[in-house]
């Protein structure tokens, strides 16, 4: 009899796991149709240089236009998916950014026509709620070696993938898939980051709520996702390069589907959290100091956080894998070191103006503070093994 019962209760379990197995798939497979793909009801998908300003008030993400601040790099193109269903997410991406689509045949012909591509956009099937399921895509930046290209052009007869390419690609990714407690611990080399910068102190020293911040060189926006998870208020990415706002922007685009339709509910409200601190710009940060682009008076940031890309190293070290692809992409847009630093005051000054407490700027370990010619010296510095921080106190 109790043997009895209990394979009853076992069937009943199997039934019900299959039901909830069935339910999941069917809410990905609705959401991917009538919100991801065709999206006809938003018209939001992929507008990457059009609605490019999102304003955050707390829990608001109106957009407003802006101007291109900068190019596309000529050597980017967009990669058509080794699946069908995101062959339309691929068009919209090129017809959006402006650059080539190609398959992989005809990006192996590009070489032998001398047109040279060393990074490509690529859409990747992704487990949105971490249930062993695909019910979404990411938008990956896949570095394009010679060495690549040479095997490509000897297996004319083979069909290429992009599993052939001797690295991965990479996507951002705000809400990866691990546990709560596990994504709101900072690691230890954050630690001086979230020190320099204070998220949790607000203008004049309160600190009854975080501080609004303005990362003025997103770049992938791991610094801005770790002062979200630290205690900011909110955290504005400006991002003047258009590859780099695609990524961003896809990467905000699940974050917003994971706060609204995610079927944990502990991911759910962490990703809700995040979702209403951080907010996008695409921008030159320089063009925030004055026109369309400047915040009113009463919306200005308390602290302003600047990370340049630095200059090449003279010593072999390990960088990251997405730091080894931001430098490429970027790489073949560097000035002179004239024009670097002319830059790089001309941020410092946007900054200075901006920032209403502090204005924080990362450097090398050894080198000049930006802006050594003129008035404004760092109040203080926050030293690691390789990097400092640069703490200007208004």
């Amino acid at each position: 009899m109790v043997s009895l019962l209990l394979c009853c209760t076992m069937s009943a379990l199997r039934v019900l796991y299959l039901f909830i197995a069935t339910w999941v798939v069917s809410t990905a497979d609705s959401l991917i149709q009538s919100r991801i793909w065709t999206n006809k009801r938003s018209r939001r998908a992929y507008h990457f240089l059009h609605a490019s300003q999102t304003q955050v008030d707390g829990s608001s993400s109106a957009t407003q236009n802006s101007f291109s601040p900068r190019q596309v790099n000529g050597r980017v193109c967009v990669l058509q998916s080794d699946q069908e269903q995101f062959d339309q997410v691929s068009k919209n991406i090129a017809d959006e950014l402006g650059i080539p689509l190609l398959s992989m045949p005809s990006l192996s012909q590009s070489a032998d026509d001398n047109v040279a591509y060393d990074h490509a956009l690529v859409v990747e099937p992704y487990d949105s709620f971490g249930i062993g399921i695909n019910s979404d895509y990411a938008v990956a930046i896949q570095p394009i070696q010679s060495s690549d290209m040479k095997r490509f052009r000897k297996s004319r007869s083979k069909e290429l993938a992009l599993k052939d390419f001797a690295m991965k690609p990479v996507f951002i990714d705000f809400c990866p898939k691990l546990s709560v407690s596990e994504q709101q611990t900072t690691r230890s080399g954050k630690d001086l980051l979230v020190q320099a910068v204070a998220p949790r102190r607000g203008g004049h020293g309160d600190s009854t709520q975080g501080a609004c911040i303005y990362d003025l060189t997103a770049g992938f926006g791991q610094d801005a996702l770790v002062l979200a998870k630290a205690g900011a208020r909110a955290v504005t990415m400006v991002e003047r390069d258009p590859i780099v706002f695609a990524l961003l922007h896809d990467a905000q685009r699940r974050m917003e589907i994971l706060a609204t339709h995610c079927p944990n509910n502990d991911r759910r409200r962490f990703a809700r959290e995040l979702y209403g601190k951080l907010s996008l710009v695409h921008a030159d940060g320089t063009a925030l100091a004055h026109g369309s682009l400047r915040p009113s008076n009463d919306s200005l940031p308390d602290v302003v956080y600047i990370d340049q890309m630095f200059p090449p190293r003279t010593k072999r070290a390990s960088v990251k894998k997405n730091m080894q692809i931001l430098h490429s992409l970027l790489s073949s847009q560097d000035d002179s070191m004239e024009t670097r630093a002319l830059e790089e005051s001309a941020l410092l000054q946007t900054a200075h103006s901006l920032a209403q407490a502090r204005v924080v700027c990362k450097r090398p370990l050894n080198a000049a503070p930006v802006g050594m010619d003129c008035d404004v010296q760092p109040s203080y510095s926050v030293r690691g093994t390789t990097n400092r921080w640069d703490v200007y106190i208004k």
